[in-house]
């Protein structure tokens, strides 16, 4: 696959280096990112239409029969994109990248990869071989459906330094990178594009923690130990607090160890 010609690989690698102009709090590199973001993907573009059908098929998870379905659609969608314009659509957006960050950007790590080239070797080889076709199509039903398990080893970033800012500072903070911390940082990153869906996201987290933290404390452990029950309760209240907030880095900083100590309670549990 040639990366540069898969749309959502360049809204991919120009979302990670966000998160790092986010966590880094390079706010001038924040607002060029997102205006490029913006710019280029906006609904109308030859772009936005191919990286759409690219998002129909990347991280579902459905039965055969909807898989069949999705991708018998994509292909659909595919065939009324005028190439030659998102060829130089894509053009525009590549001389922008490269003008802005260091070639080391096209090596930042993006999830799915597998899926992003199958992808693209399907939908845009004209003369791809009937058996590598079928074999293409098959091994990408087998990843919707959940059938396909990927080897760890190709779960790795592609560069260990792209990344190296994003991991150090975050590790500061936290260890590990739970999958509820991934979702809040992202949708928060995200939140540009789509406020009111962020604000739906945020008010269901919510909800979610403090049910967690209610429902602590009944354990025998907290329910023994007054300062537990205090620091709970304090943590409940602060969630409650939010819904008169305006939201901000502070909010989703405390949300984040919010939801580290929930994962904790949850372990404990079990």
């Amino acid at each position: 696959m040639n990366k540069k010609r898969n749309s959502l690989f360049l809204y991919e690698i120009l979302i990670r280096e966000l998160t790092k102009a986010v966590l880094e709090e390079d706010k001038k590199k924040k607002i060029e990112i997102i205006s490029l973001i913006k710019e280029s993907f906006k609904k109308g573009t030859y772009l936005y239409e191919d990286w759409k059908n690219y998002r129909a098929l990347i991280g579902v998870k459905v039965n055969k029969l909807i898989a069949d379905k999705l991708i018998a659609e994509v292909k659909k969608s595919c065939e009324f994109i005028d190439k030659e314009k998102l060829f130089q659509e894509q053009n525009v957006l590549i001389k922008k990248i490269n003008k802005k960050f260091p070639s080391s950007v096209y090596s930042n790590f993006v999830p799915n990869y597998r899926s992003m080239a199958t992808i693209y070797q399907l939908f845009n080889s004209s003369n791809l071989p009937i058996k590598k076709r079928v074999f293409l199509e098959e091994g990408l039903i087998a990843e919707i459906t959940g059938e396909f398990k990927e080897e760890k080893k190709e779960l790795q970033p592609i560069s260990k330094l792209a990344f190296k800012n994003f991991v150090e500072k975050f590790n500061t903070s936290y260890s590990v990178l739970i999958k509820e911390q991934k979702q809040l940082l992202e949708k928060y990153i995200l939140s540009t594009f789509n406020e009111v869906e962020f604000k739906y996201y945020l008010n269901e987290e919510i909800g979610r923690l403090k049910s967690v933290l209610q429902e602590s404390l009944l354990m025998e452990e907290i329910k023994l130990d007054s300062e537990m029950t205090d620091k709970s309760n304090q943590v409940i209240n602060l969630l409650e607090s939010y819904k008169d907030k305006t939201i901000d880095g502070k909010m989703i900083e405390e949300m984040l160890k919010i939801q580290q100590l929930v994962e904790e309670i949850k372990s404990n549990a079990n």
